[in-house]
């Protein structure tokens, strides 16, 4: 039986991805009311490639819909909890979604 708190779980995933794109951002600084822009400093850019990041570690899909709406890292947090887990199928297919987004983003 886990007892793990999903909260938490979704924080610890949130920090495992930050820290593969913005090292320099400390774990004591990822708090739920943190943020994403004004607080932790990310970009459109690194907002995508953190929520990229997140759906690989979490075996979750974050609507791109949902992803223009985020503004801290609680509403990351409710978006990982409220997602059931998706298949390899759907992961394949997130992952050249999130590519495409963010060539596009490029692009412009």
């Amino acid at each position: 039986m886990d007892n793990t708190d999903p909260r938490d779980l979704a924080l610890a995933q949130i920090r495992v991805a930050l820290d593969d794109i913005a090292p320099e951002i400390n774990d004591d600084e990822i708090v739920p009311d943190a943020r994403l822009v004004d607080d932790l400093g990310l970009d459109e850019v690194s907002v995508w490639a953190l929520v990229t990041n997140v759906e690989m570690i979490s075996k979750k899909h974050v609507a791109d819909s949902a992803i223009h709406a985020l503004s801290s890292v609680e509403d990351l947090m409710v978006l990982i909890m409220d997602e059931p887990a998706t298949s390899q199928e759907d992961d394949a297919q997130d992952l050249a979604s999130a590519a495409a987004d963010l060539a596009s983003l490029f692009n412009r």
